[in-house]
């Protein structure tokens, strides 16, 4: 992974529309764009059809021949979020790259390799997906416990993922006690012990309330980019400009009617602080993806 930078570009092979040299020192690395990247991607969607017959007997085409590919940057984890207008196929390609959904045609795969009949990848939804009769404990560790890895083990790893998410203390509590924002902190540590270092999130903030939402948020910057323990992309979907640019270090803007790829924005800041939402550059990019959405809506 290499350092952030500030970036525009028309994916599909169009031209580029804005280039910075990157200040980072990229010896030896493969490139995109401004990023050293690492040889293998995180994600690919290769030549990706789906499509589904309407009510009346019109076929109505998600992704034709759709290509996405997401990259593993060097030395700096990936916080993705896709936008588009409502229809474009976000949630779809989430739930493609989750083995929730199969296209008609086209390969999905994860680390350079096709996703098994078995395999999925942990999703945060929007619905709160807790287990009431589980204390908040025992729903963090419950993959681990599918897997056989004793208690002790489970506990001790699991105590640790809620002290990340900002939950130590409300171990023994069941998760019917908790607010809308710390149930989602719950279905973050729980997923983020399946073993996967990829972390999907469909629009995971949006059922709460302005001070929970922006606690959320702050949790998923403080698990994403303060653990340097833990090398994990997430790939998020969601429709709020302000929270996508606060989490992301790269947006993915797509449009409809079949779901293309329109423009890449790499979002740079020195650090990530709950204070960048009141800079200048926080602003810029704002406006800046506000007239993006507005061309393409």
């Amino acid at each position: 992974m290499a350092g952030f930078k500030n970036l525009f570009t028309i994916e599909n092979n169009a031209p580029q529309v804005e280039q910075v040299s990157s200040p980072v020192n990229t010896q030896h690395s493969p490139m995109d764009n401004a990023y050293a990247v690492e040889d293998t991607d995180v994600i690919n969607l290769e030549n990706i059809n789906l499509a589904f017959d309407t009510k009346k007997g019109e076929k109505h085409v998600i992704f034709d021949n759709f290509n996405l590919s997401i990259k593993d940057f060097r030395h700096e984890k990936q916080f993705i979020s896709l936008m588009g207008q409502s229809g474009c196929g976000k949630s779809t390609i989430l739930n493609m790259i989750a083995g929730l959904a199969k296209p008609n045609s086209g390969t999905v795969k994860v680390y350079g390799k096709e996703i098994g009949q078995n395999e999925s990848v942990p999703m945060i939804f929007q619905h709160y997906s807790s287990f009431p009769w589980l204390t908040v404990l025992d729903n963090v560790a419950l993959p681990l416990k599918l897997k056989g890895i004793s208690e002790e083990e489970r506990y001790e790893k699991s105590m640790a993922l809620l002290k990340l998410v900002g939950l130590n203390g409300h171990e023994k509590k069941w998760t019917n006690k908790l607010s809308g924002g710390q149930k989602q902190r719950v279905a973050i540590a729980r997923a983020l012990n399946c073993g996967s270092k990829i972390l999907l999130l469909d629009e995971a903030t949006s059922g709460l309330d302005i001070k929970m939402k922006k606690e959320l948020q702050d949790t998923l910057v403080r698990v994403c980019y303060d653990t340097p323990d833990v090398d994990y992309t997430y790939i998020n979907v969601g429709h709020n400009i302000e929270e996508n640019v606060y989490l992301s270090n790269r947006i993915y803007i797509l449009t409809a009617n079949p779901c293309r790829i329109h423009k890449v924005l790499d979002i740079v800041f020195d650090k990530r602080t709950p204070d960048i939402r009141k800079t200048p550059q926080f602003h810029h990019y704002v406006d800046e993806i506000n007239s993006i959405m507005n061309e393409i809506c």
